[in-house]
């Protein structure tokens, strides 16, 4: 399904490959310059070789996406300037900028609670000041920098470790006169809204936790707990993911039909260096 979504649009390649988390770009992920034709499931290997014989000589940003999320339809437009105003002006080579968003939308696969009812599950707001999710988490690098150059930790930690940047958009942020180095930045929209990208909570996720949708600190209460409320986030979901509740509907009749093979692969293990299995 995911190669007939892409099969007219020229600048994507699809790759089969999982040692990801020590290498970047610049080093094609750990693959094989000469032998990255095997690798390749979709798209045109020339393509690839231009962007990281590009890669060399020019500013690199790298976004993380697993394949149930969903970036808003400005992510990419927004980075690339954010990018462009910030590490791309830097004259540092050793220098690198780690973005990521302060606000997400989640989706979980069951309704909030035990006595309520829900086809297409429910919608939560999150806010993290002292948090990067995984999803949209992305790295500038200047030309001599490198993913060996951040401290191995879960990228999620990235905010309690790295000094920040500032915190106003559209600008490049100063510390005494000077461009700040090595230091996190949050995501923004151009029109400011607050949802910068979306992540599921469904049975196919590496960690169990908030798919049920209970627990102590679930916060729907205070976001989207009613009925007008849900409608009112569906339709925010709609006009800045895509995702509509047809398409909620038709998965979760595909996943429920095959609910036990999905969990059967979830109990094998999915954690992965690097990623917060909860």
């Amino acid at each position: 399904h995911l190669l007939s979504l892409i099969e007219d649009i020229p600048n994507i390649v699809v790759l089969g490959h999982h040692r990801i988390e020590k290498h970047d770009f610049r080093t094609l992920h750990g693959m094989d310059l000469n032998t990255l034709g095997d690798n390749i499931i979709a798209g045109d290997a020339r393509l690839l070789i231009d962007y990281f014989r590009a890669a060399q000589s020019h500013v690199l940003i790298e976004t993380r996406l697993d394949a149930d999320d969903a970036l808003s339809k400005h992510f990419v437009e927004s980075m690339q300037g954010q990018g462009a105003t910030t590490i791309g002006l830097s004259t540092d080579r050793m220098d690198f900028r780690v973005y990521c968003a302060e606000n997400h939308v989640e989706w979980r696969y069951y309704a909030p609670t035990e006595n309520a009812t829900s086809e297409v599950g429910h919608i939560v707001h999150y806010n993290n000041p002292e948090f990067c999710v995984n999803t949209g988490l992305t790295i500038g690098y200047q030309l001599d920098a490198g993913i060996r150059h951040l401290i191995h930790t879960e990228q999620c930690y990235f905010a309690f470790w790295m000094n920040s940047c500032g915190d106003q958009p559209m600008q490049i942020y100063y510390e005494s006169g000077r461009m700040q180095h090595r230091c996190l930045a949050r995501i923004f929209m151009p029109d400011q809204t607050d949802q910068v990208v979306f992540m599921s909570r469904t049975p196919t996720a590496a960690g169990m936790k908030h798919v049920l949708g209970t627990g102590t600190d679930t916060p729907y209460q205070d976001t989207y707990e009613n009925f007008e409320g849900q409608n009112n986030a569906w339709d925010l979901v709609m006009e800045d993911f895509g995702v509509t509740k047809s398409k909620v509907l038709e998965l979760r009749d595909r996943l429920d039909k095959n609910i036990e093979n999905v969990l059967h692969e979830a109990l094998l293990g999915q954690c992965t260096p690097g990623h917060s299995c909860k």
